[in-house]
């Protein structure tokens, strides 16, 4: 018969040693003289108040009143077509919206008019 060798494996301990670095620092005392900050004066010209209007407010002013003018319109369409309860609902809903809107551009649209004619 033939004979098996046994080997044994040795356990070796392994050791890990932590290395702590410490760092120290030198206090110093810092002084510093704070040297007190200078008032600056800063003239201010008076402007007289002056209302503009401009065109270009005024054109973006009609484009958009333009543009919710036709949403409420074709709004007011599809709720007059439909006959689904909750798509008449939508559209009612948004006619209302809408109209709001119209209504806030017109107001704008009025006040932007008259203060071109305060300012002619």
């Amino acid at each position: 018969m033939a004979k098996k060798k046994v080997v044994k494996k040795s356990k070796k301990k392994v050791v890990k040693k932590k290395i702590v670095i410490k760092k120290t620092v030198a206090k110093k005392r810092i002084s510093q003289k704070v040297k007190p900050k200078s008032k600056k004066v800063t003239k201010t010209k008076k402007r007289k108040a002056t209302i503009k209007a401009p065109s270009r407010n005024i054109s973006l002013v009609l484009k958009n009143l333009i543009f919710f003018t036709i949403l409420f319109i074709l709004s007011l369409v599809l709720y007059m077509a439909t006959s689904n309860p909750t798509y008449v609902d939508v559209f009612m809903l948004l006619a209302v919206i809408f109209g709001a809107i119209i209504l806030a551009f017109v107001i704008i649209l009025l006040v932007f008019s008259l203060l071109r004619a305060i300012k002619d």
